[in-house]
C-alpha cells in the first residue's frame, strides 16, 4: 500500500448532508457521516471564495485534508468553522484564530469539525 493511499480531501456536501471524501485523482470516493484525520491540513482556495462571496452561489472551495483513521473525538478538542463571509480561513471558533493544521481532526454527523491541538 502506497503511503499516499489513506490521504485524502474531505469537505461539508450540503445536499447531502455529509462529508464527501475526495481521492488524489479529484473523485468522490465514498460519503462518510463521520471522519478521523490526522496530520490534518485546512485549506480554502482564495479565488473560488472571492467569487463565492461575489456571486452568492455554492462552491466547494474549502476542505481538509489528511489520513483516515479509525475512532472518535476525545477530549480537549476545539471546535473549528469556515464561514467565507466572515472569514478567509478556517478559524478556531472559541478565539477566532486562523487555523492551518492540526494533530487530528475530528467530522461528527452534527456537520462540526474538530480539532487537537489546531495551529
Amino acid at each position: 500500500m502506497s503511503k499516499l493511499s489513506n490521504r485524502f480531501f474531505f469537505y461539508r456536501n450540503l445536499r447531502t448532508k455529509t462529508w464527501s471524501q475526495r481521492s488524489t485523482n479529484g473523485r468522490v470516493v465514498a460519503r462518510p457521516t463521520e471522519v478521523l484525520l490526522s496530520e490534518a491540513t485546512f485549506h480554502v482556495s482564495q479565488s473560488v471564495r472571492e467569487r463565492v462571496v461575489r456571486t452568492k452561489r455554492k462552491e466547494v472551495h474549502a476542505g481538509v485534508r489528511g489520513k483516515t483513521e479509525a475512532g472518535s473525538k476525545g477530549n480537549d478538542w476545539v471546535e473549528v468553522s469556515y464561514n467565507p463571509y466572515l472569514h478567509t480561513s478556517f478559524v478556531r471558533l472559541d478565539t477566532l484564530s486562523k487555523v492551518s493544521f492540526a494533530d487530528k481532526v475530528f467530522m461528527d454527523s452534527n456537520m462540526k469539525v474538530w480539532a487537537l491541538n489546531p495551529r
